[in-house]
């Protein structure tokens, strides 16, 4: 898809990003639906630093498997957008020290967010995260961009009880 066949399309899908989106029980579907509609190398930095912050944002409330499906999510929408790596290396937007974070969340076009001229501070938490396989998986951002994207389907299907599972895949060198 691109923005100019369905120029509301973009905005019709952000808007489905709120605070019961990572609760619910069709995550699965809907992120695997969202991984293909934001696939495209055509859509503009701007939206999808949009779709990344407002999914980093929701993060900070969801459950452990909801932040274990961001976190991949989110390191393979930046490893297949470079023009979006500032995100990650901009310190100072949005620190706890600087509450001054430019995104607005209240913006409904994904366009006018202002999310480029964020940081993503959000997943930056999760390394202190509760639940020691979230934390462990939260720290891919410290790391250089070399290694290949993650596999979704390897992240999706998961509940509170079975995201143990990701002390295993540590093991296996998988994360």
């Amino acid at each position: 898809l691109k923005c100019s066949d369905y120029p509301s399309f973009y905005t019709r899908l952000y808007a489905f990003f709120t605070r019961d989106v990572l609760h619910l029980r069709y995550r699965a579907r809907f992120f695997r639906l969202v991984e293909l509609f934001l696939s495209s190398s055509h859509l503009p930095a701007a939206l999808l630093a949009s779709f990344i912050k407002r999914m980093a944002r929701l993060s900070l409330f969801a459950p452990p498997a909801g932040v274990i499906i961001v976190i991949p999510f989110t390191y393979n929408i930046l490893k297949r957008h470079p023009a979006l790596m500032c995100m990650i290396h901009r310190a100072d937007a949005g620190s706890i020290e600087n509450e001054l974070d430019p995104f607005d969340p209240e913006e409904k076009d994904p366009m006018q967010t202002k999310a480029l001229q964020s940081s993503l501070w959000e997943l930056a938490t999760h390394r202190q995260h509760y639940h020691a396989p979230v934390a462990t998986l939260a720290r891919i951002f410290e790391e250089v961009f070399t290694r290949p994207g993650f596999a979704m389907e390897d992240f999706l299907d998961h509940t509170y009880a079975t995201v143990g599972i990701f002390s295993h895949l540590q093991t296996a060198n998988v994360i």
